[in-house]
């Protein structure tokens, strides 16, 4: 086994184990101020579209992280959903978005897709920096979720840099400048978190 083989077996635990800090945030709080629902609804396309991209292209070590971080994605969806978040924008954005993906696809290929999917993070997480910088205290957002999201894209760079993936590397520095930036967030609007807010 290569050290980029196992970089990518703890990125692959990483892309599922990332997501359960912010689900055990929304379980025990119901907070769902600063997190957006539309977040989720691109996350479960997107990973949908990283599984089928990774089976094509025979990148077996990515494949189970890759459909458990769709269904994830999904869970936090529905549960934010149940907590207040607002669904009807963010299923249509995901219709949008499998639909766009699946085009690409049957015009251009799997490298076409791969190369969507190279800036396709950027796209996922936009939503979630928006709702974020845009709300007094994001007082939902889970700091440990961005924190292995973090780590989890580093190894992942590593792995595509070995592998001389375009796709994973264009993944990785998306989600390294992102992470950051949601970080930064919660971190300048740390003080304002105090008093939990009211779910909408």
């Amino acid at each position: 086994m290569t050290l980029a083989d196992t970089a990518v077996i703890v990125a692959s635990i990483l892309a599922v184990g990332s997501l359960v800090p912010q689900a055990v945030r929304l379980l025990r709080t119901r907070d769902v101020v600063g997190v957006s629902v539309l977040w989720t609804a691109l996350g479960t396309v997107t990973n949908l579209a990283w599984f089928a991209y990774a089976l094509a292209r025979e990148l077996w070590a990515g494949v189970p992280a890759t459909l458990a971080t769709a269904c994830f994605y999904g869970f936090l969806f529905v549960t934010l959903v149940r907590f207040g978040g607002r669904a009807g924008s963010a299923v249509l954005g995901g219709i949008a978005w499998a639909v766009l993906l699946t085009g690409v696809t049957l015009i251009g290929g799997w490298s076409a897709l791969g190369a969507v999917l190279g800036v396709s993070y950027a796209v996922q997480v936009a939503p979630s920096l928006w709702t974020a910088w845009r709300t007094y205290a994001p007082t939902g957002i889970a700091p440990g979720t961005w924190v292995l999201f973090f780590v989890q894209v580093i190894l992942w760079g590593y792995y595509g840099v070995e592998e001389q993936d375009w796709a994973i590397k264009g993944f990785a520095v998306t989600g390294i400048v992102s992470s950051s930036l949601m970080l930064l967030r919660w971190t300048m609007t740390r003080s304002r978190h105090s008093q939990p807010a009211s779910v909408p």
